[in-house]
């Protein structure tokens, strides 16, 4: 993520999985990454959410939402799709 310029922070292990923070093209974010148990016998099924830090007076005008085009969403988006062994991935809103 250094060619977006974001910084991240270590990941951090939860009970669901881990997740890390993420600064950079004036927004924050918090990335989370959970997977299920094994699919079959070479394929686990994960989920990585990107959830967009905002005010409260943001959340109540409605404004700085996340979006499908939003820079991090790209960024995550590429570097998954990048990487050896990683298939079916789907990109979708649910704001």
């Amino acid at each position: 993520m250094v060619e977006a310029q974001y910084q991240v922070t270590e990941a951090a292990p939860e009970d669901f999985g881990w997740y890390v923070e993420v600064h950079g093209d004036g927004a924050s974010y918090m990335v989370v990454a959970s997977c299920d148990a094994q699919v079959n016998d070479s394929e686990n099924a994960c989920i990585i959410q990107v959830r967009k830090n905002r005010s409260l007076l943001e959340k109540l005008l409605g404004k700085a939402k996340l979006t499908v085009d939003d820079p991090l969403v790209d960024v995550v988006e590429r570097t998954l799709r990048g990487a050896n062994g990683i298939r079916n991935i789907e990109v979708s809103s649910n704001v």
